[in-house]
């Protein structure tokens, strides 16, 4: 195996950048305000999140969340998410899609998939998925639940703007729902990721699922994406009070983060 003599030259470049970088990464910078933010049912709001009108020094602005009528409110891209609760200790957050309404089981998220991206965090992989299938036939299978009287059939159309008209709705839930479990007369119209610590076991019925879907879905915030270090991964003392230094997966890198992907991706092997 040999180098060309371009990714000799890179590589020296990456080892004099991570020479540089080790020596910023020892420059903390405290990043925690005085006191939390807190609005409505989340009593603590402080580091990586902050409230929009909080002083510039609080929280980061990629974990940013609006109080809208004593409510916590995420904004995703295209979506308006509700803040149910914020664990600290275990890194995860909450979200419930604002078209949902608790007590009110015909009510539905506002776009299918709607939760697997949400930037700045990762999607909890212990999350399980809620299927709703309209079928032109009734459905034969005990996996399917019956979502009357709650939701009908021309419900979940007119939520996926289908074109075709189907007499019967039913929701499939579970983890590893593939194709083949879709009868022939049945189509997917809508799919939900819903949270695995409140899964209906056995004898469920729609209600159930639509509690799971109210209750929201866990996202982690593993590592944290802070704009000091343009977007890439931030490590912080014990208690997040002092930014250590910015990484590049397991490579300090601190303000030439920018740099490092190119390089290395740029680095060819003969």
């Amino acid at each position: 195996m040999s180098l060309s003599s371009a990714a000799y030259g890179r590589i020296i470049l990456l080892l004099f950048l991570l020479t540089i970088t080790r020596c910023n990464a020892n420059t903390k910078k405290t990043i925690q305000c005085e006191k939390p933010s807190s609005c409505g049912d989340i009593p603590k709001i402080s580091y990586p999140f902050r409230l929009h009108d909080d002083p510039k020094n609080c929280g980061d602005p990629n974990y940013e969340l609006f109080c809208e009528k004593n409510t916590t409110v995420r904004y995703s891209d295209t979506d308006r998410l509700i803040v149910r609760s914020i664990d600290y200790e275990n890194r995860t957050i909450r979200l419930v899609d604002d078209g949902i309404q608790k007590n009110n089981c015909s009510t539905l998220p506002s776009d299918s998939f709607l939760s697997l991206y949400v930037p700045s965090f990762q999607f909890d992989s212990s999350n399980s998925y809620i299927v709703f299938v309209s079928c032109q036939n009734q459905a034969n299978s005990s996996n399917y639940i019956d979502t009357s009287p709650c939701l009908n059939a021309t419900d979940l159309v007119n939520n996926s703007k289908s074109p075709q008209k189907r007499r019967h709705s039913y929701v499939l839930a579970g983890k590893n729902i593939k194709g083949s479990d879709v009868e022939d007369s049945c189509q997917v119209e809508l799919v939900v990721p819903s949270s695995s610590s409140v899964q209906c076991q056995k004898n469920c019925s729609y209600l159930d699922f639509h509690r799971q879907m109210s209750f929201g879905i866990e996202f982690s915030w593993s590592y944290i994406v802070c704009e000091e270090c343009d977007g890439y991964e931030c490590y912080f003392n014990e208690n997040l009070t002092e930014l250590i230094g910015c990484f590049y997966f397991d490579y300090p890198c601190g303000s030439a983060c920018k740099l490092f992907l190119p390089l290395l991706s740029q680095t060819d092997v003969n």
